[in-house]
């Protein structure tokens, strides 16, 4: 945002925190506005991300009805498939899950060992609630150091919550 913006035109979703190629961290408020009515929805998460959407909706005025996913013993492929998108303009890597499987969490970890590799410093990781498969990612997330930092109404199929990780941080 910039000083010539006039208040109250925007909601703050959050704030993101993007690295310039020297190497500093820049804050970014993440602004939006809805131009209609907003019809309510149902989103499919976990119940460790439940609060956090929880405190997001209340604040946004948005009625949402939290689903709740969680694996009960089904039966689930060997491996799970991530899409990765650089955008070296803005020294990011944006992951979005494509297939969901019980290595989560290890892949999720190889991805993150594999990217800090890259020059670019900040990684984000969208997960879609409209998608309740989706849902079975946010454990392996943040066993690796991701955040959830905001929400996007209407950006998916239904919302889509996004994930910050710094590369420069350890790995948990």
């Amino acid at each position: 945002t910039t000083a010539q913006l006039p208040a109250g035109y925007f909601e703050a979703l959050g704030s993101m925190t993007y690295c310039l190629p020297n190497k500093t961290s820049l804050s970014r408020e993440i602004l939006y506005r809805q131009l209609k009515e907003d019809p309510g929805r149902r989103v499919w998460a976990h119940p460790g991300l439940k609060r956090f959407l929880e405190e997001q909706y209340h604040r946004l005025f948005l009625a949402r009805d939290i689903h709740l996913v969680e694996h009960q013993g089904e039966r689930h492929p060997a491996h799970s498939v991530l899409a990765a998108e650089f955008d070296r303009s803005r020294n990011t890597i944006t992951l979005r899950p494509i297939w969901a499987g019980t290595d989560a969490a290890e892949n999720v970890s190889r991805h993150v060992q594999l990217l800090k590799k890259d020059p670019l410093c900040t990684l984000s990781f969208e997960l879609d609630l409209g998608k309740a498969w989706q849902a079975e990612f946010t454990n392996a997330l943040l066993d690796n150091g991701f955040v959830p930092r905001l929400v996007f109404p209407h950006a998916g199929v239904s919302d889509v919550v996004v994930f910050q990780r710094l590369m420069e941080e350890p790995l948990p």
